[in-house]
């Protein structure tokens, strides 16, 4: 099958799919349609953003997921941030964008070539185009109007999966993560993989994570993505990659696994490990600063991850150490009302009466009409 050609069949396969694996998810969020008119492309287009469920009602910083030809992937995209972010210690919580394209071959192909396995392209070669309007116009409008980090991430299958590299060897500042799914790396003479060839680590100012694969449709993209890679390894570029290759699942279906699989890849090391929660608050914000400086933003637990730690210190009567928890969820979230009732309620049971009288006012002037921290400061001043 012409994996280009077929764009209404994989348009209404997708379509599907994005929505019954959507629905897994029972969650309320919240997605805004933006507007932007591109004086790199000459065009409208509207961009899809999604919000963090509690978005609203915080002043956390995002990374940022960036999804091509998001008509086909978006609530995919949705389904695998908030399936592993929310209250997850495998990949943070992050804003999602889905962008499209009017012309994927004029956007998408890194060169122009007259045709593609006899099917005429006259429009190719727009996809340094297109990425400008990606830098210049989509990431600026994004980080103006939203809380961001500079930690982004880009996802692109198939011909998007040919332009997520070539956005790395073309502009290797401009995301960090990038997740290239069943990329016909074949075309055009294989240029991507000379643009490889390229690039220097001066043009990559800190690591980049990158997450390949293949599916059982095609067998030259395994060998072309290992053509790739070699060259990524012969230049020792400052770039982490894995290679995956779903021999059960086709290319049209094979997206549903590679957008969690890549994210946990790009976020690999961002699983709290069982030995530093052994040792305490301390090996916990340890980890936490040193994967902050991995990642280039700082990367902080799930607030009620913290409290569901404390409460399992309390549940086998190691209050001190739960104490500890709690005081350190309070630096990392001093604007919420709920860290600190938490440790009004440790500091109570271990009878230290003055010090959550004070800790239960902190949280009532954060939620002053809250009558559970009402009841709960009248106790503690009878």
């Amino acid at each position: 099958m012409n994996h280009y050609v077929c764009a209404a069949f994989m348009l209404i396969q997708f379509i599907v799919c994005s929505l019954s694996y959507a629905q897994v998810s029972d969650f309320e969020y919240r997605i805004d349609r933006v507007e932007i008119h591109s004086e790199t492309l000459n065009e409208t287009h509207t961009v899809s953003v999604y919000l963090p469920p509690d978005y609203e009602q915080n002043k956390e910083s995002y990374p940022v997921f960036y999804v091509l030809e998001s008509i086909y992937a978006f609530l995919n995209a949705i389904s695998a941030v908030h399936g592993d972010g929310k209250m997850s210690t495998t990949i943070p919580e992050m804003i999602v964008v889905g962008v499209n394209t009017s012309d994927r071959w004029r956007d998408l192909s890194p060169s122009f070539i007259p045709d593609w396995h006899g099917y005429p392209i006259p429009q190719s070669g727009g996809g340094a185009n297109y990425l400008a309007f990606l830098e210049k116009e989509v990431i600026p409008k994004v980080d103006s109007t939203y809380r961001t980090h500079p930690f982004r991430v880009l996802y692109g299958h198939s011909l998007g999966g040919l332009f997520t590299l070539f956005s790395l060897v073309e502009k290797p500042e401009l995301f960090s993560g990038y997740i290239a799914s069943s990329p016909n790396l074949e075309y055009d003479q294989r240029i991507v993989t000379q643009k490889a060839k390229a690039i220097t680590n001066a043009s990559i100012p800190s690591p980049r994570f990158v997450f390949l694969n293949s599916d059982n449709d095609a067998d030259d993209y395994a060998e072309e993505i290992s053509r790739f890679t070699t060259v990524i390894d012969e230049r020792g570029l400052n770039v982490e990659y894995t290679f995956k290759d779903y021999i059960e699942h086709d290319h049209w279906n094979v997206p549903r696994y590679s957008l969690g699989d890549g994210l946990r890849f790009v976020f690999k090391d961002y699983t709290l490990p069982d030995s530093a929660i052994a040792r305490g608050a301390n090996a916990i914000e340890g980890f936490y600063d040193a994967l902050s400086l991995k990642y280039g933003f700082q990367v902080k637990p799930m607030g009620g991850y913290i409290n569901f730690l404390s409460m399992n210190l309390l549940r086998e009567d190691r209050l001190n150490e739960a104490i500890d928890m709690l005081e350190y969820n309070t630096r990392l979230y001093p604007d919420y009302s709920y860290v600190y009732e938490r440790l009004g309620d440790a500091l109570l049971q271990a009878e230290r009466i003055e010090e959550a009288r004070a800790i239960y006012q902190r949280a009532l002037s954060l939620d002053p009409e809250n009558q559970s921290l009402l009841d709960k400061r009248a106790s503690v001043n009878e």
